[in-house]
Parts: C-alpha cells; sequence; structure tokens
C-alpha cells in the first residue's frame, strides 16, 4: 500500500519496489550511468532495505539527499556511499553499508529516539583481495560467507565477488 510522501504526493510501487520521490537515488559522477535512478527495495519484517542497484546500473556506489526517514531503513552500496541532508526521525533507525567508505556531506539530524548503524567492510565488494571479508559488515557480505565462509575466513577472491552478483544480485562495474 503506497504511503503519502511528506509532500503530500504518493509513492510509486511496483514490482515490490518503493520509491520516495524526495529521494535521489543518482549514483556518484564519473560511475557508468550518471544520473540514473535506481532502486530495488526489499521488505524484511517491516524493514526496508535499498540496495542501490538494478535498472541496469551498478552497485558500486550512490548519493542520497535530502531524506527523511521514519521507519527503520537500510542504505547499502558496494564500494561508496555519500549522504546530505538527512534527518532520522524519533522511532526509526538508519542503516548505512558500503563497501569502502560512507560520506556525510551537509546535516545529518538524528532525532532523539532515533538510531544509526553504519558499517563500512573496509575494501570493495566487487575486487578480490587477499584479505577476507569482516562478517556483519554487508547484508550481500553475510549472505556470501553464510555459503562460502573462506570469503570472511582467509581471502576475499574472484569467486567471492562472483557471488555478489549470483547471490546477492548485484551488479559490479
Amino acid at each position: 500500500m503506497p504511503i503519502p510522501d511528506t509532500d503530500g504526493s504518493t509513492p510509486v510501487m511496483a514490482s515490490g519496489s518503493l520509491t520516495f520521490p524526495h529521494v535521489d537515488f543518482s549514483l556518484l559522477p564519473g560511475a557508468p550511468g550518471f544520473g540514473q535512478t535506481t532502486i530495488i527495495s526489499l521488505f524484511n519484517e517491516g524493514n526496508i532495505i535499498f540496495r542501490l542497484n538494478g535498472g541496469g546500473a551498478t552497485c558500486n556506489g550512490a548519493f542520497l539527499s535530502g531524506t527523511v526517514v521514519n521507519s527503520d531503513s537500510t542504505f547499502e552500496t558496494c564500494e561508496s556511499l555519500d549522504i546530505e541532508d538527512f534527518t532520522v526521525e524519533d522511532g526509526a533507525t538508519l542503516n548505512l553499508s558500503s563497501g569502502l567508505e560512507i560520506g556525510i556531506n551537509g546535516e545529518l539530524l538524528i532525532e532523539k529516539g532515533a538510531g544509526l548503524n553504519a558499517n563500512v567492510c573496509g575494501q570493495s565488494l566487487c575486487e578480490s583481495s587477499a584479505t577476507p571479508m569482516p562478517y556483519g559488515c554487508h547484508s550481500c557480505v553475510d549472505q556470501i560467507c553464510d555459503i562460502d565462509t573462506s570469503c570472511c575466513d582467509s581471502a576475499f577472491t574472484q569467486a567471492c565477488v562472483e557471488k555478489v552478483r549470483t547471490v546477492c544480485g548485484l551488479v559490479c562495474n
């Protein structure tokens, strides 16, 4: 059921995706498909998870601006996530997860009674590494390590990178 936006407009709901008109999901400058608005949202026990990927774009990076979070929400990218002018309202929790970095520009307001969790894996989900991924840094890493523990115990090999697509359905550039 669509929920009215703060400006009175109604979000679009189609194929399990929920798009808020006031959220800018455009990719970071320099990434292929820059300027596209892409979103895949998954619903899990009432929480909304936004995996910033889909529509032919990549999961490498995203920029979100002018967002008001009024329910538990998760925003994830494979490499870089930049946010600005974010408000997390009382009772809501904002969960941020990224492979390499999370940048905060402008204002970030966490109201009394709201929560903020941020996890950075320390390496890209789109590149192999001799270093294993830390379990719990990203939902995709958890899915991968649940079926191939070596990705979190030994090294994040090319086989682990391929699972970003095959297990998580994310597209790396």
